[in-house]
């Protein structure tokens, strides 16, 4: 099975796409914290509940503040996985090029991963043509006027289920609908610059969607191949908000890439322990196989998590005081403060 063991991190940081918020990944983040993972989800400038006015927002290093400042306070030695989504992947792009040394690994979930010089509307002309969908949900605002460039871009709430939520559950649209905010135009513009020693030293992994409206198929295999990343996952007949209809899914690919141990691009066998994978079989091979099949990706998840759980479980009483030759164990929490070691220990410390 996957083994969690060597994991240099079990720290994600989640950046969400355009005109999102940290609310886009709320069943991720209910998963992983439950089983022990550290999970910081971040608002950009102008997102969620960042009170930044979207329209004055000129550069990208503003729009990535958020991410920079959580990076720049963490302790020495202390290294995080950054996941991208749509465009959130320029913002991890630039975190990377800032604090290499503080990123264990980059995935980017349908997202934007582009190379040195461009910016992301660089990457998105690559595209034929836009949709008409596309192109109707689209309102520029323009708050210098007119004669300026546009300061922001929204999206037209009433084309949201069609054009981003096709497959998600309708609460979930319904909360997007009501938490979406304006995209910055400024950031989308921007170049980015990006160095082999820096950005290139990190280790990226790429998820892609096979029936994505907003990045289609053939751009994000554009962008693979382009700067090709470590591995590549791939989720069938998914379309954009994965982190909303797959949510399992998502975060059994998250999973493996933080396990994921080696710089090899080889395949990897039915080691991983769920139906579908046989000898031989690539992980993209694997995931296609069962990601139609959520509750069997949910048993997944819940085992490579209980895996982790009981090393976090072990680590913890290895750390644990002891009184008098015996180990506190976990004594955190009412119920745990109640069961007969803890009351031992509680009283023996006392005593002594």
């Amino acid at each position: 099975g996957v083994k969690l063991d060597d994991l240099e991190t079990n720290h994600f940081i989640l950046i969400h796409g355009g005109g999102f918020g940290a609310w886009c990944w709320y069943k991720t983040i209910a998963l992983l914290e439950e089983d022990g993972f550290k999970v910081t989800a971040i608002d950009l400038a102008g997102c969620g509940i960042n009170s930044c006015n979207i329209n004055s927002i000129a550069s990208l290093s503003q729009y990535v503040k958020p991410l920079t400042d959580v990076l720049e306070k963490l302790p020495t030695g202390e290294k995080v996985i950054l996941v991208g989504h749509d465009f959130g992947g320029a913002c991890i792009s630039y975190a990377m090029e800032q604090f290499p040394s503080k990123i264990s690994k980059a995935v980017f979930l349908s997202a934007a991963m582009l190379t040195n010089g461009q910016s992301t509307l660089d990457m998105f002309s690559l595209q034929a043509g836009q949709s008409d969908l596309m192109r109707k949900a689209q309102i520029f605002i323009y708050t210098n006027g007119n004669e300026h460039p546009p300061t922001a871009i929204d999206l037209d709430k009433s084309l949201l289920k069609d054009l981003l939520f096709n497959q998600s559950p309708s609460k979930d649209v319904a909360l997007a609908s009501v938490s979406m905010r304006s995209i910055p135009f400024a950031p989308v513009l921007e170049k980015l610059s990006l160095s082999d020693g820096n950005y290139g030293s990190v280790r990226r992994y790429y998820i892609e969607t096979l029936e994505d409206n907003a990045i289609p198929l053939a751009l994000q295999e554009h962008m693979i191949n382009s700067s090709p990343p470590e591995k590549v996952y791939r989720l069938k007949d998914v379309a954009r908000s994965v982190f909303f209809f797959l949510f399992f899914t998502v975060s059994l690919l998250l999973l493996l890439a933080a396990a994921s141990a080696t710089a090899s691009s080889g395949n990897v066998t039915s080691g991983f322990g769920y139906g579908g994978c046989g000898s031989g079989d690539t992980v993209g091979e694997c995931i296609t196989a069962v990601v139609e099949d959520e509750e069997g990706v949910e048993a997944v998840v819940r085992r490579i998590l209980q895996q982790q759980r009981r090393k976090l479980s072990y680590k913890a009483l290895q750390k644990q005081p002891t009184c008098n030759g015996k180990i506190a164990g976990n004594c955190i929490g009412t119920a745990n403060r109640r069961n007969a070691r803890c009351t031992y220990y509680n009283r023996c410390k006392r005593a002594t």
